[in-house]
């Protein structure tokens, strides 16, 4: 599912590569009389160059980013008529579009205000480069968030796969405990909570993906890491909570195994089990200290 979603964004970004390049052999193929000369045209073609460069070694976030600067130097190489339109078009979309905040929207109308009326045809295409790098950056920050969620989500998804196979092939051994009876202490006890443990952080981590695309990058790269540290210590929350079982510090009653496994999930799940197990012992201990002074 991944590889089809990689190849997916491949093929389109390859499409992309070729629409622009045939753009740029349009306007270099016209007369000299109506080309615009200056440095555009060989900063165009390293651009295109470097965007497929970048699509065959998977780095599509960087391919997109070269391609969209390309797109723009196509601007110095246009005409009158072709800016024109352009820009008609261009404003039309950034007025109604709803994906771009408001903040952009605003900077970009008001770099092409009354822009249609200019008769200096260089500043229309600097005021109109400057006006898509503004759009354009919006846009590279999104395909940055793909990448991301394409990073973090092939981690999760791998562990939601392998912990569940683990788990029922741990089920055919003659030392898996029986779900109904009380738990033992032993080895692979303490491998089963752990195991469910950390599958309940990855579906916490999982549910936590649905926000994230709000979020700035720095909030987003930093949320990534807490939710990869998170499914990092869930096995061990796991384990401390079934330890608060074990020596009687937390009870839920008579348990058995299939409950100690539920627990489990639920201590990777979320770490207020844990911080709220622990604040017990420590709530415990307070009360001892204060039975000690009387």
């Amino acid at each position: 599912m991944v590889e089809t979603f990689k190849k997916r964004r491949s093929e389109r970004l390859e499409t992309a590569i070729m629409i622009t390049r045939s753009s740029l052999e349009i306007i270099t193929a016209r007369p000299p009389e109506k080309k615009s000369p200056g440095i555009w045209l060989s900063q165009a073609e390293k651009c295109i160059n470097k965007c497929e460069e970048y699509r065959k070694e998977g780095k599509i976030d960087q391919s997109w980013k070269c391609l969209n600067m390309a797109s723009r130097l196509l601007i110095f190489g246009m005409d009158k008529d072709e800016l024109d339109a352009q820009i008609k078009v261009f404003k039309s979309e950034i007025d109604k579009s709803e994906k771009i905040k408001k903040w952009r929207k605003d900077a970009i109308l008001s770099l092409l205000d009354g822009v249609e009326y200019e008769h200096d045809i260089e500043k229309k295409r600097k005021w109109l480069f400057e006006a898509r790098f503004v759009r354009d950056s919006t846009l590279d920050d999104d395909y940055y968030k793909i990448g991301l969620n394409e990073d973090i989500s092939t981690v999760l998804f791998i562990l939601s796969i392998i912990i569940p196979i683990i788990i029922i092939v741990l089920g055919f051994s003659p030392w898996f405990p029986n779900l109904i009876a009380p738990p033992d202490s032993n080895g692979m006890m303490l491998l089963l909570v752990a195991l469910f443990g950390i599958l309940g952080g990855t579906f916490s981590a999982l549910l936590s993906l649905t926000f994230t695309s709000r979020l700035r990058i720095p909030s987003q790269l930093n949320h990534y890491l807490l939710t990869l540290l998170r499914v990092s210590i869930s096995g061990s929350s796991a384990i401390v909570i079934y330890a608060f079982l074990v020596s009687g510090l937390l009870s839920f009653g008579p348990t058995t195994v299939g409950q100690v496994f539920a627990i489990s999930f639920a201590a990777g799940f979320s770490e207020r089990l844990v911080v709220r197990a622990a604040g017990l012992f420590e709530g415990d201990k307070k009360d001892e200290k204060k039975e000690e002074s009387k």
